[in-house]
């Protein structure tokens, strides 16, 4: 088992141009905070944590992502349509009382 100093937590963010590391560091906890931070920042669609090791049974590096926050693009796509929906009662409303009105007249 690898010793805590040999443990290494990556911060990566996705921005237009991919994925870039953000900060290394070998305590979780602080990983964990700055990319809660970065993502609650607003300014990237994407964060996550890596951890990566060297295990020295099958002398192999590893790494894993312990960590993913996305941001949930459906809200917006909810209320895009809520709001188009709104415009066209609106739309129909108006068209319907012009031709109900003009038939009185």
């Amino acid at each position: 088992m690898a010793g805590q100093r040999d443990i290494i937590y990556s911060v990566l963010a996705m921005d237009a141009t991919g994925w870039n590391t953000h900060g290394t560091v070998h305590d979780m906890h602080n990983a964990m905070a700055s990319a809660e931070k970065l993502f609650e920042s607003g300014k990237f669609n994407e964060v996550k944590v890596e951890k990566a090791f060297f295990d020295p049974a099958n002398k192999r590096q590893v790494t894993t992502t312990i960590l993913e926050r996305k941001k949930d693009n459906k809200n917006s796509y909810l209320t895009f349509y809520l709001l188009l929906f709104a415009v066209l009662i609106g739309i129909m409303s108006f068209v319907l009382t012009y031709i109900l009105a003009g038939s009185y007249t």
